[in-house]
């Protein structure tokens, strides 16, 4: 199998929010121990379509009823690129869906 490897940069994105997909910014949760194959920032992996999970955490312990309503995960070789929100290997775009446990990686091998 052909090592894949996640150099310095798997970044996942997570729009957090009761309603609107647009309601990002004011989200009072934010994910926390990501992991790649029950790993936290793997150097390298020997699996092509590798699975990331992540938990949520509240930031407003005041604020009910918040829950995940997408995700985005953003992949790239290097760090530069995810700091403008672009993703070099594979960006997943917005998916509606409160999932967060084994999200299968579908980008360049």
């Amino acid at each position: 199998m052909k090592m894949m490897k996640f150099t310095t940069a798997i970044a996942l994105v997570i729009l957090l929010s009761a309603g609107s997909l647009h309601a990002h910014s004011e989200s009072s949760i934010t994910p926390f121990q990501l992991t790649c194959e029950y790993l936290t920032n793997p150097t390298g992996l020997d699996i092509l379509r590798p699975r990331f999970s992540w938990k949520l955490t509240a930031t407003d312990k005041t604020a009910f009823g918040q829950r995940q309503s997408a995700y985005r995960i953003l992949v790239s070789s290097g760090k530069e690129s995810l700091d403008t929100s672009q993703a070099d290997m594979w960006d997943s775009g917005w998916v509606q869906s409160d999932d967060m446990q084994l999200i299968r990686y579908n980008g360049k091998p």
